[in-house]
């Protein structure tokens, strides 16, 4: 088993007479002190550590709130924009349903036209059933 620092030091002094009953109540105080001073700063590390710990995480509790703030906010803005898109569908739906209602009105009125108009209407004749036609193809 090797020794540490401190044995070492304390068998060199013993060996050497450095230390004695008056001096060693002196080596230990100051022994004790920078101890003390060592564990002091080694404290102030770990505490500064942690305060700088602590700020980070209060930077992410607040950045996860600010995410979870916006992904409510993309939610209500998704429920928004379906609920517009239902409706807009709906309205789409029933002005295709009232174009397909007029345009089978309109055919039907252009069918009770007699086709015996004097000769004068016979092109026009012939473009309203051009017409006609054009129509039906549209119609369910």
């Amino acid at each position: 088993m090797t020794e540490d620092l401190l044995q070492a030091l304390l068998r060199t002094a013993l060996a050497e007479k450095s230390l004695d009953a008056q001096t060693l109540p002196r080596f230990a105080a100051a022994l004790r002190a920078r101890a003390e001073q060592i564990l002091a700063e080694r404290l102030m590390l770990l505490e500064e550590r942690a305060a700088s710990l602590e700020k980070e995480k209060e930077h992410w509790i607040a950045e996860a709130d600010r995410r979870q703030k916006q992904i409510e906010e993309l939610k209500h803005e998704r429920e928004r924009l379906i609920d517009e898109k239902r409706t807009t569908s709906e309205a789409h739906d029933r002005l295709l349903a009232h174009h397909r209602a007029t345009l089978l009105r309109l055919a039907e009125t252009l069918e009770s036209i007699p086709p015996g108009l004097p000769w004068s209407y016979r092109r026009v004749r012939a473009r309203i059933a051009e017409l006609l036609e054009t129509l039906r193809k549209e119609a369910p």
